[in-house]
């Protein structure tokens, strides 16, 4: 099925600009390029998540828009552009032709109209989209099945994909209400002032209720004095928010959706652009990023990843794969005898089902591009590969997982990289591949001549070329630093520590988390209910002791009930207020009737959000929480719990123990 993204691409280049200090990356030249990396990388880590067979970059023009005409003040308030930032804008459109992807704009009209008439195109056609940007005007697009949107955050890797149910729990409204929201909230971004009184909660409920602004202004009387009348003396202002505010739908803008389909990766204009930049490492990445498009017009030469489609060729040691649906493995494999008597000698693993590797003869990188039918052909056929070798690299356990999963036998002895650098320093917090790489790295590197006598290819290893966002350098230099590793751990007199303990746990663990555990799915839902319903009593018996109606979850409204309206003496006063904590509340137990109601209300609603909700979403679809068991995480070597965290459900409290009952085993 098809798929398109279509980007905000200014949106995405200022958060990329703002998150990486400018004087950090510059090149020889002069020339700073924190902007162009930052949204490059963010353009090809969506291509990696996504595999988009569509995509297009909407830019902002020159020209006055519409609603500049129809305001003066719309967006004035916004300071110049920081100089370093616009000579890398300027080059921004041929960073995005260089990757293929398509640029569109119009006169008179914004980035985000462009964006809205394209996904009302693409939705005609029934194409899954996919809107990126940081803008939130976006949410009113989102349209199940068809528009989703990829919001930005901020920085260049905080992203929440938002459907109808999303824009619903980020707004409080669906979407298409949120121009109405955006129009009573006003948007601060845009010099676009809202009603005075009327924020996000007020401006969804509002919406909500009334849907258009035509009904709200009809229906003033019925609002409570204050808000009615900051709406009746500012109707002007939200008239002309509501003809800012809707995106545009209808822009002729000349193409079509075979006009967006995602290009072949120009090596010579990537390239080109790549050393403008000075960054090889993104080139290799954005290389192999576009290799599942089977488009890469590049000729490959030694050492580097050569993709594959649809081919069967034992002489070469490739495998089935498919062109659709793909999780990209890169293998390297020593080659032995004739042609098709090849076996995987050793294996780093880069992400989920990715593993490669290297010789003292020869290093071969091969990009299976497997469709996800096939997976568990190609993973039976990579077992097989392994059945006499040792597996080495990282993640390791959430490959064993995988192929628990599919039913698969596991290869034996894995040496999981992370895991042996945390029995050597559980202080190191992170042993992801790169994490664990940097680390051990140094030494190995630096000592040219052992790398040279591993992998024969000082040209490629060598310590100025070394780029580690290469699939088959990473790999390569993973199995260099193994053989730190394992030293390490030897000369700690460690290796039944890792050997006889951790390593087969790995294996059991793995096991447990295919498996999971039994749930009683109705259980937790009717204990969900209970809560739920001893939570909205007590907060309808809190108010009624308040003698008005507030937010209990406010801690500044609870303040003011308790301090103010009750008159109570507060123990303590925080920078930001009176302080309502657990220990406050305790020593005001006996002060008055509200005090106790508040602290069941807190026990009752943390256990209804924080774990009856929490382990309704883990249940899966065979009824089953599949839990991961970290064995890195506590220095003190116990194990720790996360999606669920199963280690913190309550055990003090009778209440607290019911949950315990909604785990459950056959007879």
């Amino acid at each position: 099925m098809n798929k398109l993204i279509l980007v905000d691409g200014y949106s995405l280049a200022f958060r990329a600009f703002f998150a990486i200090p400018v004087d950090t990356m510059v090149t020889s030249g002069g020339q700073p390029t924190n902007a162009l990396y930052g949204f490059t990388s963010m353009m090809v880590g969506l291509v990696e998540e996504h595999q988009p067979t569509h995509m297009a970059v909407a830019l902002d023009r020159l020209e006055p828009t519409f609603r500049d005409q129809l305001n003066v003040k719309y967006k004035a308030h916004r300071p110049p552009t920081h100089p370093g930032l616009i000579s890398q804008l300027e080059l921004l459109e041929r960073a995005i032709v260089s990757l293929g992807v398509a640029v569109v704009s119009k006169a008179g009209f914004e980035a985000d109209d462009v964006l809205a008439s394209l996904a009302e195109m693409s939705k005609s056609e029934r194409t899954n989209t996919i809107v990126v940007t940081g803008d939130r005007d976006s949410f009113q697009l989102v349209e199940d099945p068809y528009v989703k949107v990829l919001y930005n955050r901020r920085g260049v890797s905080d992203y929440l994909m938002l459907d109808q149910a999303g824009v619903i729990a980020k707004a409080g409204t669906e979407a298409s209400l949120y121009p109405f929201l955006a129009a009573l909230r006003g948007d601060p971004s845009d010099n676009l002032p809202g009603v005075p009184g009327i924020g996000d909660k007020t401006a969804a409920k509002l919406a909500n209720e009334y849907l258009t602004l035509d009904n709200l202004l009809a229906n003033l009387d019925s609002l409570p004095p204050r808000t009615s009348a900051s709406i009746r003396a500012n109707i002007a202002a939200l008239e002309l928010n509501m003809a800012l505010t809707p995106l545009v739908r209808d822009l002729e803008l000349g193409v079509s959706l075979d006009d967006l389909v995602l290009g072949s990766f120009d090596s010579a204009k990537a390239k080109e652009f790549f050393d403008l930049i000075e960054s090889k490492r993104l080139y290799a990445r954005s290389a192999s990023a576009w290799s599942y498009l089977g488009h890469i017009d590049q000729a490959p030469t030694k050492g580097q990843g050569t993709p594959f489609t649809n081919t069967l060729a034992a002489q070469r040691g490739e495998f089935f794969v498919g062109d659709q649906d793909v999780t990209r493995i890169a293998v390297g494999v020593k080659w032995h005898g004739a042609p098709g008597r090849s076996f995987v000698e050793a294996i780093a693993l880069s992400r989920l089902a990715g593993v490669a590797g290297s010789s003292a003869n020869d290093v071969v990188s091969l990009y299976l591009e497997v469709n996800q039918g096939d997976e568990v052909e190609v993973l039976s056929w990579l077992v097989e590969q392994l059945s006499q070798s040792e597996l080495v690299g990282f993640a390791l356990k959430e490959l064993y997982r995988r192929l628990f999963a599919l039913g698969l036998d596991v290869p034996p002895s894995p040496f999981d990289l992370g895991l042996a650098a945390y029995l050597l320093d559980a202080s190191l917090g992170d042993y992801s591949e790169t994490a664990v790489l940097e680390h051990f790295s140094t030494d190995v590197l630096s000592a040219n001549s052992a790398v040279e006598k591993h992998l024969n290819q000082p040209d490629l290893f060598s310590v100025e070329s070394f780029d580690p966002s290469s699939a088959i350098q990473a790999s390569a230099l993973a199995l260099l630093v193994a053989h730190v590793i394992r030293s390490g751990i030897d000369a700690e007199e460690m290796s039944w520590l890792y050997d006889e303990l951790e390593g087969p746990l790995l294996v059991v663990l793995a096991k447990m988390e295919a498996t999971g555990i039994a749930v009683d799915r109705e259980f937790l839902i009717k204990l969900q209910g209970e809560f739920a319903a001893e939570v909205r009593q007590l907060a309808e018996s809190i108010q009624s002791l308040a003698q008005r109606s507030f937010n209990v979850n406010s801690t500044k409204q609870l303040g003011e009930v308790l301090f103010s309206d009750l008159g109570l003496r507060p123990p303590r006063k925080t920078k930001t207020g009176f302080s309502t904590d657990a220990q406050t509340l305790e020593k005001l137990r006996h002060a008055h009737p509200i005090v106790d109601e508040i602290i069941r209300y807190r026990e009752v609603e943390k256990l209804r959000s924080t774990y009856g909700q929490s382990l309704i979403n883990e249940v899966a679809s065979d009824g089953r929480i599949h839990a991961s068991f970290n064995q890195m995480v506590a220095r003190t070597g116990r194990l720790s719990s996360e999606n669920p965290n199963l280690h913190n459900i309550p055990i003090r409290t009778p209440e607290g123990k019911k949950f315990r009952y909604a785990f459950v085993a056959p007879e």
